[in-house]
């Protein structure tokens, strides 16, 4: 069975998060979220350490400049955009891709059970159309020996006279 190749990779990708969806309740682009809270999480308990440490030496203003800073390192020149980009290939290698073979598989068995289910429904029609048939041959051999019987009496309605 041959199965439409989309035109290009975001509608390829789009077409399989939707299958993700469908098929799990969850999408790509939510675990990416998620993995961005807690890196983003993470990194600010990390910069509070940092900060913490430094606490005794330093004045408060220059604590939120070093909090501003470290936090822009992250963020900076695109830094975090990059790391999540990467991690969603990543991620749409080792789930989306696997998921397209699913995906593919799932239409072929709709397209199995589809064709199976015509199939039944034709041999429901056979069955219907051959039940018909037995049915007019059970009332032609009643008519039949209706037929018969009534040549019997007119033979012996003959042979009496």
């Amino acid at each position: 069975m041959e199965v439409d190749e989309p035109k290009s990779k975001k509608t390829f990708y789009y077409q399989t998060e939707l299958f993700i969806f469908q098929k799990y309740g969850f999408t790509l682009k939510t675990i990416m979220d998620e993995i961005h809270n807690l890196w983003m999480k993470n990194w600010a308990e990390t910069v509070e350490e940092i900060v913490d440490h430094l606490a005794d030496d330093i004045s408060e203003e220059m604590q939120n400049k070093i909090r501003l800073n470290l936090m822009d390192l992250i963020v900076a020149n695109g830094k975090m955009a990059y790391i999540l980009e990467k991690w969603t290939d990543f991620l749409f290698t080792k789930i989306c891709k696997p998921m397209a073979g699913l995906q593919i598989q799932e239409k072929t068995k709709d397209a199995e059970k589809t064709k199976v289910q015509e199939r039944i429904e034709q041999e429901k029609k056979r069955i219907l159309e051959l039940e018909m048939q037995i049915q007019y041959l059970k009332n032609e051999k009643q008519n039949v020996r209706k037929l018969l019987n009534a040549i019997q009496e007119i033979e012996e309605a003959k042979n009496n006279l």
